[in-house]
């Protein structure tokens, strides 16, 4: 008996089982693993999707297409020119504002934001959705003993 044909070597990597959006933020149940021909499939392509769950398409991604890690990003929380609560927080003391954000970020993006009432530019991490966490130095309380002298 004489068999003739081809062999394929094939990976299993993750692939959308729907199209996204650029921008949209991709779920766990968005992946399914899949065998592909080796040579169809770069050496970066992810193989476990857990690594892309909570992270927003850079650009539009088709179904079942091998995925590549830099095609994500963590998901803008704060875009520019848009409201946000400021806040600031101590020990026993917590104040917040509003202000506009002057950049765009993400969870953990240091971004400047106007506080629309004093219209001073404060700098802040973004720690939410519309929320901008000011960053500062510890407080001093000013000593009323050498202010006598």
């Amino acid at each position: 008996m004489t068999l003739t044909g081809t062999v394929t070597e094939t990976v299993e990597v993750a692939v959308l089982r729907r199209g996204v959006a650029r921008g949209e933020i991709v779920k766990a149940s968005d992946f399914e693993t899949v065998r592909i021909d080796r040579r169809r499939v770069s050496r970066n392509a992810v193989v476990d999707p857990a690594r892309l769950a909570g992270l927003s398409a850079r650009r539009a991604q088709r179904a079942g297409e091998a995925l590549d890690p830099s095609s994500f990003e963590p998901p803008v929380l704060v875009t520019r020119n848009a409201s946000v609560t400021v806040v600031y927080r101590k020990p026993g003391l917590t104040l917040s504002a509003r202000g506009r954000a002057l950049s765009d970020g993400a969870a953990g993006d240091q971004v400047s934001v106007l506080n629309e009432q004093s219209r001073r530019i404060v700098h802040g991490v973004v720690t939410g959705s519309g929320e901008v966490e000011v960053i500062s130095g510890p407080i001093t309380t000013a000593s009323l003993e050498g202010a006598a002298r």
